[in-house]
């Protein structure tokens, strides 16, 4: 096959839903994975020659004419280690990707994770390298993994009780007024509730053609873990008592100090938020030529769910209030009680459930 330059770039326009038919078809198993919901329900019937009911033709009809980038490259050269993402490099929902001459040196990759694929390599060859390479797989992919939850605010710490008034003097001679009571502290509000980590993805439709290679290939699959949820706020920490307003002195009399107030009890602490499911499922379509079927080497990775996450911790409770100095010849106030309970913990997220494998499809052709 030749080449004019080393890449060239087209647009793929599919007009009509014969057009979309016969591309699936060209492209892409009838057990392929496309994503969740009408668009995956929609492709599998097209590709079994099924009937589209009146709302998926409108749907189908809104899509098109749908158009895409199919880029061609005459040689791509993978050096030691090298992992190459298409993900990255084609920013496109859709990949289609032909290549004439692959060279992958020890260790190198290639990885597309969530996003449609159709690759296709005329001659795939390993190179010699004298470096170690880190890669246990030569084409790798991937659904995308589930978000982490969000954690939950901390409690806000309770309002501080207001100190008591200082006694009066009135007059000399005559005992003022004793000193006022603080007031109790507030309690300490309870930490949010993490939120669930997000499911992990299936691995996205993925056909793989090549023509030619000598030695052996490994090709993975996995589909997204779940994403961890959010740790649980912690609750607030109790208010302190406000201090006891302080007797006065007046001559040869006084009058009493005032009691502290109490402190406030502790917020509790917010539960963890679940973790997300493992991604289910999903499936690879390889094409090779009659005879190279043994040489791939196909990988199934399980998908982990998210760990739950972690509980909030109760809040402290809050100091009691000093007490309040009496005047002369007379008593000081109590001191206030710290708060009566410290803030329960939450309790931590459920681990989420694992994923369920992908399938990789193995079909030798002539070509």
């Amino acid at each position: 096959m030749e080449y004019e330059n080393n890449e060239s770039k087209k647009v793929i326009s599919l007009q009509s839903e014969a057009e979309v038919i016969s591309y699936l078809k060209n492209n892409f198993s009838n057990d392929m994975f496309f994503g969740y919901g009408v668009i995956d329900e929609i492709t599998k019937k097209l590709l079994n020659g099924i009937e589209l009911s009146e709302q998926e033709q409108t749907i189908i009809s809104s899509l098109l004419p749908f158009s895409f980038d199919s880029q061609t490259i005459q040689e791509k050269h993978l050096g030691p280690g090298e992992c190459w993402n298409l993900s990255d490099e084609f920013r496109n929902g859709t990949i289609d990707l032909e290549i004439g001459t692959l060279t992958m040196d020890s260790g190198s990759s290639i990885v597309c994770c969530g996003k449609v694929l159709n690759l296709l390599i005329h001659k795939l060859q390993k190179g010699q390298s004298s470096e170690a390479g880190y890669a246990d797989y030569d084409i790798g992919i991937f659904g995308r993994s589930g978000a982490k939850g969000s954690d939950g605010p901390n409690g806000a710490a309770g309002y501080e009780g207001q100190p008591g008034t200082d006694g009066k003097n009135w007059s000399p001679g005559i005992a003022g007024d004793d000193g006022g009571p603080g007031t109790n502290g507030g309690p300490g509000q309870a930490g949010q509730d993490g939120t669930s980590g997000n499911n992990g993805l299936g691995v996205l439709a993925t056909t793989i053609t090549i023509e030619d290679f000598t030695e052996p290939l490994t090709i993975l699959a996995k589909p997204g873990d779940g994403g961890d949820g959010g740790k649980g706020g912690d609750g607030g920490n109790g208010g302190n008592g406000g201090r006891g307003g302080n007797g006065c002195d007046t001559g040869c009399e006084g009058s009493n100090g005032g009691d502290g107030g109490n402190g406030g009890n502790g917020g509790n602490g917010g539960n963890g938020g679940n973790g997300g499911k493992g991604g289910s499922g999903g499936v690879v379509n390889v094409i090779v030529a009659h005879g190279f079927k043994n040489m791939v080497n196909t990988v199934l990775n399980s998908p982990e769910g998210g760990k739950g996450g972690a509980k909030g911790i109760g809040g402290a409770v809050g100091n009691g209030g000093t007490k309040g100095i009496g005047g002369k010849h007379h008593s000081d106030g109590n001191s206030g009680s710290n708060g009566e309970k410290v803030g329960d913990n939450g309790t931590s997220g459920k681990d989420g459930q694992a994923g369920v494998c992908s399938k990789i499809n193995i079909s030798e052709v002539n070509f």
